[in-house]
């Protein structure tokens, strides 16, 4: 069992920059996502 100071769900843009900022600032943070892959929004949105 690993043990996290933060946990994030979602995988969205959001929850993704709060992991990064939490990693570096040398917290172990995990993330929870629903889908197969953490990208959130992103792949619905129109190229142009």
């Amino acid at each position: 069992m690993t043990d996290y100071v933060a946990l994030v769900i979602g995988g969205g843009q959001s929850g993704l920059a709060a992991v990064h900022d939490l990693s570096t600032r040398g917290l172990r943070a995990g993330l929870l996502e629903a889908g197969d892959e953490p990208v959130g929004a992103w792949p619905q949105w129109p190229c142009c």
